[in-house]
């Protein structure tokens, strides 16, 4: 599959995110390229897994729900 973002860096060594279909520009606000090509990997992976990135969101909430049902229960809140 087609990778939609690439890494530019600037002259000044700050590294930059470039959507490959729109051209926008976001800076990844470092200087580091192991760093830089890690975050790289990051946005192209989650443009090509939205389902996963929702399914991850969704345990995520749960699992903040019922910690919060578990404390209130311990402390004797709620």
């Amino acid at each position: 599959m087609k990778q939609q973002f690439g890494l530019i860096q600037r002259p000044w060594g700050v590294f930059y995110l470039k959507n490959k279909t729109t051209g926008e520009q976001t800076s990844l606000k470092t200087r580091d390229r192991y760093k830089a090509e890690r975050l790289l990997q990051a946005h192209n992976e989650s443009e090509s897994q939205p389902h996963f990135n929702l399914a991850l969101a969704r345990v995520g909430h749960e699992h903040r729900v019922n910690s919060e049902m578990a404390c209130a229960s311990l402390t004797g809140v709620g």
